[in-house]
Order: structure tokens, then sequence, then C-alpha cells
């Protein structure tokens, strides 16, 4: 569509009606229509003549917009998918391959259950301050989704709409205004369970095969769930001592970590390390824990099977696996290990510009020193029989297969 130039005042008289006559784009259509508003009666109670005519008609002819490029922009954005739904699928498109499984299936659940019930067919230059209020008042007042969810769901948002760039990589449609001007819900109480060194030291000394190395290994270390049953024998040192983490796993698929700071070694205590030496046995390679088939193991069926019914028996509050991480920080900050050291075997990222600076990454010995320093917060028993996973096997179906 060509620039459209400014129209002058087109006024005529039909039906017993002054009318204001202009054209507009309209979307779908590359010519413009005709339109035609009542401005007064011809004649009788509410007619006008002369200035208060023409001025009341160009008050309308402004309040049209017919004018501006604001039309003919929308016209523009529903022949080349620039409505909010078009753009944010070609967005989530994009971005793909550089978000984790989990951010994209979040990413679609916010944007199917709230954005594009609110957003969908407006042009994206249409959603502005107004549009975002008024969905998290409507929020705000259902008391849901969370609050954290609703931060989520406006930052969401606001990053759709400013990924549209013009040719010189300009943002096309600026948000100048600030997130706090929403006035979001504040984030507070967030259901964070944790583990007390009672519970913890109930789970290691009463779980059984696997669960009890995995569940020592997760309180001793710090990893995320998705990160220990992602470990492979080839992962751990000789002596077990360090373990290197460089992908984790989830709903069965392996993926490098969410960060650069997910790329670690963990240093271990050399009670845990010696666990994980006889758990290990004679393997060489392969996953450190697995199903009979091989497979990694399922975090709903850890949970719902061998870590709830446990915390349940001596009544302490049902926390998820990811409470094994919080005991494991908690417990080193009540230990004084240095923050900057906890936050590399855990696997945060730099707080300051100073952490930045700091190498101890490369201080293996003064590492060690402090793992074992800082101990587990629990104590280990032996191991006894069958702990290790059950040798491997190829199902029927995998053979069937295979013929």
């Amino acid at each position: 569509m060509a620039a459209r130039k400014g129209q002058k005042l087109h006024i005529i008289e039909h039906g017993g009606w002054k009318r204001l006559r202009y054209r507009i784009d309209v979307p779908g259509q590359h010519e413009r229509v005709y339109k035609s508003d009542r401005i007064c009666p011809i004649s009788g109670p509410g007619a006008l003549e002369g200035a208060e005519l023409m001025n009341t008609a160009m008050k309308m002819l402004i309040e049209s917009g017919c004018n501006t490029p604001l039309p003919l922009e929308r016209a523009e954005a529903v022949s080349n998918g620039d409505t909010f739904r078009d753009h944010a699928r070609k967005w989530l498109d994009e971005v793909k391959p550089d978000f984790k499984p989990a951010t994209m299936e979040s990413s679609n659940y916010y944007l199917d259950k709230f954005l594009l019930p609110e957003f969908g067919d407006l042009f994206l230059g249409d959603v502005r301050f107004r549009s975002f209020k008024d969905m998290v008042d409507r929020m705000k007042a259902q008391g849901k989704p969370s609050p954290k969810t609703v931060h989520c769901i406006v930052q969401l948002g606001l990053q759709i709409i400013s990924s549209v760039v013009n040719d010189n990589g300009e943002i096309r449609f600026p948000r100048l205004w600030k997130t706090s001007q929403l006035r979001l819900p504040p984030i507070r109480n967030q259901h964070q369970p944790e583990l007390s060194p009672e519970a913890m030291q109930h789970l290691v000394s009463n779980s059984q095969g696997q669960c009890r190395v995995l569940f020592a290994l997760l309180g001793g270390s710090g990893l995320r769930i998705g990160e220990a049953l992602a470990l492979r024998v080839e992962h751990l040192s000789d002596n077990c001592s360090t373990v290197t983490v460089s992908q984790s796993v989830r709903k069965g698929v392996f993926q490098t970590p969410k960060t650069e700071a997910g790329n670690r070694q963990i240093d271990l205590h050399s009670s845990l390390a010696a666990m994980l030496k006889e758990f290990i046995g004679e393997r060489t390679d392969g996953l450190l824990f697995h199903t009979a088939s091989g497979k990694p193991l399922s975090t709903t069926n850890i949970a719902r099977r061998h870590l709830h019914p446990p915390l349940t028996e001596i009544g302490a509050p049902r926390a998820g696996l990811h409470s094994f991480r919080r005991f494991r920080v908690t417990h080193l900050d009540t230990v004084d290990v240095p923050r900057m050291l906890t936050d590399y075997w855990i696997g945060h990222s730099s707080r300051s510009v100073t952490d930045r600076y700091s190498k101890i990454k490369n201080r293996v010995s003064y590492r060690k020193e402090f793992a074992e320093k800082a101990g587990l917060g629990f104590t280990l028993e032996p191991l006894g029989a069958n702990v290790a996973p059950k040798p491997l096997f190829i199902c029927t179906q995998e053979i069937a297969e295979a013929a």
C-alpha cells in the first residue's frame, strides 16, 4: 500500500443530514472505502452553519484517524501477519532453538491461556499500556493466576511486541512505560518447601535401591534433579570425588544446561564419593541412574513413590525434588562456605562484576578442601545389597523392531 495523502473536508447533504464524507483503509483490501458520518440535521434543532459546522466536521475528521498512518498500518498488519497472534507464533518459532523445552512449554501455555484471548486479533501497535493494565487488573481481581505467573505473562507479552523491528533494526512499537506502572501483584511467600536436617537424614537412611543414592547425591551436591538423572558414569572422576555437569534431562529428552554457569564441576565429600564408588561397582559407562531398560528415571515416579511417602511418615511437609537443592545451599551457608564457591557448585550465574573476576573454579585443591570441611549435614551408612541398577535388558518390543 502506498502512502496516503491527507484528506480535506468534504461535506455533503443526504437524507436530511449534513454528512462528513471521507475514505479510510480497512484490513484485507488495497483500496480505501468511503465512509459517511452524520454531522448535524440540515435544518431545525441542532443544525450547524459556517465556522461552527466546519470546526465540528474537522474534529470528526481528525478523530476518524483517516489522515494518520494508523489505519493504513492496521490494514497492512492484517495483510502482512502483524497482528499480535501472527507475530507471537512467528517469534516463538524463531526463538525455539534458544529456549529450553520447559521455557517453551510455559511460554506456549501463557500465550494460549492468557495473551491470545486478550490481544490475539489486535494490531501490534494497538496493544498498549491500557491493554496490559486492564489484563493485570482482571487477574488481580480474580486472584489467579499466581503473582509470579502474572509477572511472567506480562514479560512475555512485552518481549513479543518489542521483538518487532524495522529495516534499520529499530523497535517499531517501543513501550517506554515502566512495568511498575502496571501495579503488578507483589510476589510474596512463594511456596518453597525445604528439607530439615532430620527429614534429610530420614530419607537417606530409609530409602531403598537407587533412590537412596540419588537422594544422598542430591542433598550432598545441590544438583538439579534433571542434572542428576542425566549423569553418566563417565561424568565422575576415578575416585568419584568430582562430578562434571554438562547436560540435563527432562521428560526423557537430554539437553544442555540452561546457562553457561550450569556447566561446572561439583566437589563431593569423601563419604559421598565412597558411596558412589560402591554404587557404580564395575560399571565404566552408561547412565548413573536408570530404569531396567537403560532409560532415565521419571521425576514424577521418584517424587510420588519414593519421596512423599517417607516425608508423610515423619509428619514433614510435602516437598518436591528441588528441596534437596535448597537443603544443600542452606547447609553451605550455615558452615560459612564462601558464597562465590556455593554459586559455582550450585550453578548460579555471577551476581556482580566482582564475581566475574573470580576464577575459583580453577582452584581445585581449594574447592576440595572446603567440600571436605563443609560436610553433608547428614550421615551415610553402608549401602548393602540390591542397591545398584538392575542389569540392562532389551525389551520384547525392541527385539521385534530389530528383527
